[in-house]
């Protein structure tokens, strides 16, 4: 069967440039057989806010949610992109964190080991407290922002919400999507997609994505050019699933990533501290820092996890296991943001691990009273550690 394609050129407006992007990707097979076109801002979104699946008209919490077709039609690339199109959702980022706020409620904690008051979660699994977590959604099914309180079901000190990012499981059929992005100050990026079944049971989805780009500015040392480099993230996410049998699946995950970014580590010295830098000039807003050290961070994040569930009858058994780790094995900051050797930071060895366990027993409509009421019940276990080296 041939499988029609089709490609398209979108330009877009980012800070400080201009952007143009290609996108390829296969169509569906009824949208093609059927030539029809759909609104892919109206359509039904599936959420498990409440730990089960659930039409999101239906749960009785404020909540935002985005199936992959409306991401891509607002041009949503990463967790960050959300504030755009989330009422009272704010993403900032310090020291190589993001800083997330719900409604106003939020922690400004940037730490190894601090827990978020709006944490994240892939595939049911808590990530790491923003500690490098800016990484590119890729092909996902659905992103579902809980706005206000939702420790009962979430923990985590969920004190100003939960992002839950719900990813894709692995096709029926081959499918595969392709997108670029090139623009000024030599943007780059790369997002590739596959999915495919394995066998009849075994089903597997790759995501890759790829960006760099030079720095919105320079360094200079009393007129030479001073320590710069370039920013750059890269990562992969795997997905398999394994369907045993009628009742009883498997689904392991894993995700990598790599970056290195200057954001507010490498800035002008505008405003300087009247204390410690008493008598120096400040610097013109005219994006050149005069900075004697190298300021940024890079960050290794990896995350492994498995999901098990078990559909014996007159009630569904779920447990998840997952790892998550996070290394910043160089992070520097000039305090001063001078020429001179004022005050420094430097940090080679940052790290935040943890280790998760969560067992969810839920009622379904096999349950006993389950006309009448549905419930959730489950144990959770977290093992942490953070800090510098």
């Amino acid at each position: 069967m041939a499988i029609k394609t089709r490609t398209s050129l979108r330009l877009a407006i980012i800070a400080a440039g201009l952007s143009a992007s290609i996108v390829a990707w296969a169509q569906e097979p009824e949208a093609a057989a059927s030539g029809k076109r759909t609104n892919r801002l109206l359509e039904e979104v599936v959420v498990t806010a409440q730990k089960r699946e659930e039409n999101v008209q239906d749960v009785p919490i404020a909540i935002t949610a985005f199936s992959n077709e409306k991401l891509d039609a607002f041009g949503i690339e990463s967790a960050q992109d959300l504030e755009t199109i989330t009422p009272g959702f704010t993403v900032t980022s310090a020291a190589g964190f993001n800083v997330a706020y719900l409604r106003g409620v939020g922690t400004d904690a940037f730490l190894p080991g601090a827990d978020p008051s709006v944490p994240f979660y892939l595939d049911g699994v808590a990530l790491l407290g923003a500690q490098g977590s800016s990484d590119t959604l890729g092909r996902v099914e659905r992103v579902e922002v809980l706005k206000g309180p939702q420790g009962t079901l979430f923990g985590r000190n969920a004190t100003g919400g939960a992002i839950n990012i719900v990813t894709e499981d692995p096709p029926e059929e081959f499918v595969g999507t392709l997108k670029t992005e090139f623009g000024n100050y030599n943007a780059e990026s790369y997002q590739l997609y596959l999915g495919a079944p394995i066998t009849d049971s075994i089903g597997a989805t790759v995501s890759l994505f790829k960006s760099h780009q030079d720095l919105y500015g320079r360094n200079e040392i009393f007129g030479e050019p001073g320590p710069m480099r370039d920013e750059f993230a890269e990562g992969a996410r795997v997905k398999i699933r394994w369907d045993i049998s009628d009742t009883f699946n498997a689904t392991l995950i894993g995700s990598y990533g790599n970056q290195f970014t200057s954001n507010s580590l490498s800035q002008e010295n505008t405003r300087p501290s009247p204390v410690l830098l008493a008598g120096v000039e400040p610097d013109e807003r005219d994006r050149v820092w005069h900075n004697n050290k190298l300021g940024g961070n890079s960050t290794m994040n990896e995350l492994y996890g498995g999901i098990f569930e078990w559909l014996p009858g007159p009630v569904d058994v779920k447990f998840i296991y997952s790892e998550n780790y996070a290394d910043v094995d160089e992070a520097h900051y000039d305090l001063d943001s001078t020429e001179k050797s004022e005050a420094y930071f430097y940090s080679a060895d940052q790290f935040n691990n943890q280790k998760t366990y969560e067992l969810q027993v839920l009622s379904n409509e096999d349950t006993w009273l389950s006309e009448h009421v549905e419930w959730v019940a489950g144990l959770y276990r977290l093992e942490g550690e953070g800090g510098f080296g």
